[in-house]
């Protein structure tokens, strides 16, 4: 089984072989983060060393792949999400996704909130656009808390 610092070095061979739009569009350099995670983890889980080795023919197919047109690059999309589901499975989120998350619970709840209170006290939208500046403050603190947590424990890619 190879180590994540050969697969990034296998990655990092084979970027040159792409366009430059493909490897931000793609997001290549995530393959070296997941071989990365997936070492760490195999110590632990036994499904994490078939994922590597898939990742492992990913790195040397990934060129052709992105190349070939619609049908390699629905092929390359479908092995990423597959290695991403299983480090789904160990905890990770991407980065920001915990923090939108919470955003959007408080500000749909400042929404049901405002719109509650609207008919109780019949007032004006001033109190609803409170309620949803409220929700939104809310949200993005916890977000934002819960977000550093992930960032602490290296959950987070």
């Amino acid at each position: 089984m190879m180590t994540a610092t050969e697969i990034k070095a296998k990655i990092d061979l084979h970027r040159q072989e792409i366009y430059k739009k493909d490897i931000a569009f793609f997001e290549i350099d995530q393959l070296k983060k997941y071989a990365e995670l997936l070492e760490k983890e195999s110590e632990h889980c036994t499904e994490c060393s078939s994922v590597l080795e898939r990742l492992v023919t990913l790195s040397d197919e990934y060129p052709r792949m992105l190349n070939s047109g619609r049908k390699g690059r629905q092929e390359y999309e479908q092995e990423t999400e597959l290695i991403w589901q299983h480090l789904q499975s160990h905890g990770y989120k991407r980065k920001g996704y915990t923090e939108n998350l919470y955003i959007l619970i408080g500000v749909l709840l400042g929404i049901i909130i405002g719109l509650i209170s609207k008919l109780l006290i019949k007032e004006d939208n001033t109190l609803l656009f409170i309620e949803l500046m409220l929700g939104l403050i809310i949200g993005y603190i916890i977000g934002k808390i819960k977000e550093q947590r992930l960032i602490k424990d290296g959950k987070t890619v």
